[in-house]
């Protein structure tokens, strides 16, 4: 199988329901190690899939600690990476 551009947006996108659910959680937990973490991670996924959106808005989750701020983050995340 060629991995092909639109095969890793399908594959990005089934993994970010996983990533973002984590990343509800850990902002509930106030675990601001992981948060930052699952951001980081998200950033680079981000810009290796070809979702430059969903890297800048992971950069800036990785700067905030206003937990209000990284669930609109994520949210915004979901719906930037959303199959159009």
């Amino acid at each position: 199988m060629k991995l092909t551009p639109e095969l890793l947006r399908v594959k990005f996108q089934e993994g970010l329901e996983r990533r973002t659910a984590e990343l509800f959680t850990l902002i509930d937990a106030g675990d601001a190690d992981g948060i930052y973490r699952a951001f980081h991670s998200l950033a680079g996924i981000g810009g290796t899939f070809g979702f430059p959106e969903v890297t800048a808005l992971a950069r800036e989750g990785e700067a905030t600690r206003d937990r209000d701020r990284q669930r609109t983050l994520v949210r915004r995340i979901i719906a930037t990476a959303a199959p159009r």
